[in-house]
């Protein structure tokens, strides 16, 4: 029954919804009533759009939801052909112009952490997420056979109710098949008739030095599913966060700070000190006489800046360390050290 209206698309029965789809936007536009004047285009163009319709399931084989009187009489109206704005209208049902429709989707991004040494060097970071992509079973159309679908009986297939009162109508979307004008009868088995399979992916990502808290990267090979039945794809990106060793910090402008602890007798009397950073053992002085909260700052040992070979500073915060209790000996050493002050 359905194969002359695969026939009449130029399309064979085994064709997914979007080589339907694509054959039909092209037979369209070619023999739209407002672009082609030719002898008999108005009639192929009602064939054309009647073999869509069966195939997809918004009218039955039978019917004929357009006489050849309006034609023969020029009453057609784009309206009659399923485009409400003439043959621009085509664009706007294939290609999704309307700005705000393409605002709809947001890229899928995924959240890491790498530590503040990895992001220093730079590393390989391997993530297993899963993505949404097309049913290899149903090609995204969410039903296997022709007669899976079906047009939504409660609001005839245009996707909205009309609700009247005595002074105005109130036009919602339809609760039986969610404004889409179908209805799913016969789910396909493989996604249960959400159109899409979750499918793992191991990505390698590389995480360049001096990568920063929020940077975005983006998976170039990568796309997500997120409409199955507009076939619209977003993009894939990985937010990177720090995660920081014990006393570092990094400030806006990419400075490494460092709570160094320091017992407040020894920055009375001044020292000598290390600290690693970056697997780097660092030599640094402490005056004497340092207060608590002095900063120590040392040049160009800092962290790398916008992924170049130029470092930043770090900045040594010293904190004094206080005993919670004091021996005999303290307290008198305390005693006499007042006495000289």
């Amino acid at each position: 029954m359905y194969s002359k209206y695969y026939k009449i698309l130029g399309v064979n029965e085994n064709a997914s919804l979007q080589e339907v789809k694509s054959a039909y936007r092209k037979l369209a536009m070619k023999y739209h009533p407002d672009r082609n004047n030719a002898p008999g285009a108005t009639e192929k163009f009602k064939e054309i759009k009647h073999a869509y319709e069966v195939i997809t399931n918004k009218v039955s084989p039978e019917s004929d939801s357009h006489s050849h009187s309006d034609f023969e009489s020029g009453t057609y109206t784009a309206s009659d052909y399923g485009f409400s704005g003439g043959f621009d209208d085509i664009f706007k049902t294939f290609f999704n112009t309307d700005a705000a429709h393409e605002t709809r989707y947001r890229d899928s991004v995924f959240k890491i952490t790498v530590t503040l040494d990895q992001a220093f060097f730079g590393c390989d970071y391997i993530a297993n997420i899963l993505l949404w992509q097309l049913c290899p079973t149903c090609d995204g159309r969410k039903y296997q056979h022709v007669s899976g679908k079906s047009v939504c009986y409660l609001c005839n297939g245009t996707g909205y109710i009309k609700k009247l009162n005595s002074f105005f109508s109130i036009k919602r979307v339809c609760t039986r098949c969610a404004g889409k004008g179908y209805v799913i009868i016969d789910s396909c088995t493989k996604c249960a008739g959400q159109g899409k399979l979750q499918v793992a992916n191991v990505i390698t990502l590389t995480i360049p030095k001096g990568i920063v808290s929020g940077t975005r990267i983006l998976v170039e090979d990568k796309k997500e599913l997120v409409d199955p039945d507009e076939r619209v794809f977003v993009a894939v990106y990985f937010e990177v966060h720090l995660s920081y060793s014990k006393g570092f910090t990094l400030d806006k402008r990419y400075n490494l700070h460092y709570r160094f602890k320091i017992k407040f007798a020894a920055a009375l009397l001044g020292t000598e000190t290390t600290v690693t950073v970056f697997k780097e053992l660092i030599t640094f002085k402490i005056p004497a006489c340092s207060k608590d909260n002095d900063i120590v700052i040392i040049n160009s040992k800092g962290y790398y800046i916008n992924n170049s070979t130029t470092r930043s500073d770090l900045y040594i915060h010293i904190v004094y360390i206080y005993p919670k209790v004091l021996t005999l000996k303290q307290e008198q050493a305390i005693r006499k050290l007042i006495e000289l002050f």
